[in-house]
């Protein structure tokens, strides 16, 4: 859901608003992002399989900076590294905060999924460009 309407109300963006107008972002008529994909497309298949797998944890708060930072960065190996340093920071934030407020179960939510993904990196090989 991206934006709620009861009755006679104005409507209220939800937190998947905040991929949304990402998305629907343009630069002399072009979407950025899909050009931005086209152009990069070693990139693209980096920061999407990312992107979704945060908004499947609905962890869209992520998800501007992440874009932000991926857009300055021209290497696969630079991005990989990127998006795990930058998610494992927000995971560890994401679980003390959690933690304070009392939350203890989504807190330990989070440190399943930050556990999941840096062991998913770890089997991951970096993907490098290679003579074909």
């Amino acid at each position: 859901m991206v934006s709620l309407r009861r009755g006679l109300e104005e409507s209220r963006d939800d937190d998947a608003a905040l991929l949304l107008s990402q998305l629907r972002l343009r630069f002399d008529g072009s979407a950025v992002w899909r050009k931005w994909s086209q152009d990069h497309p070693d990139l693209a298949g980096v920061l999407w399989p990312a992107i979704a797998k945060l908004a499947d944890r609905e962890l869209y708060i992520l998800m501007p900076r992440l874009l932000e930072m991926a857009r300055r960065i021209d290497s696969v190996p630079n991005l990989q590294s990127t998006i795990s340093g930058y998610l494992a920071d927000e995971y560890e934030a994401l679980i003390r905060d959690m933690r304070a407020a009392g939350q203890n179960e989504l807190a330990n939510s989070l440190a399943a999924e930050a556990a999941q993904d840096a062991e998913d990196t770890q089997e991951t090989p970096s993907t490098v460009d290679s003579p074909s």
